[in-house]
């Protein structure tokens, strides 16, 4: 059997989509706030730092 990794739409599925990705596409871009991007920066280097597997002790 054999699995296709990306869909082929027809019809009115294809009509669907394309009209939802069109409004979606004019939607405003959602902005990060400058407190939550510092948030998201601090989590990020402190997962940076996580050793796995941890070492014995």
């Amino acid at each position: 059997m054999t699995i296709k990794s990306t869909p082929i739409l027809w019809g009115e599925d294809a009509e669907r989509f394309n009209a939802e990705a069109d409004r979606n596409g004019k939607l405003p871009t959602p902005m990060i706030s400058e407190e939550k991007r510092k948030k998201v920066a601090a989590m990020w280097e402190e997962c940076k730092r996580v050793v796995f597997p941890p070492k014995n002790q």
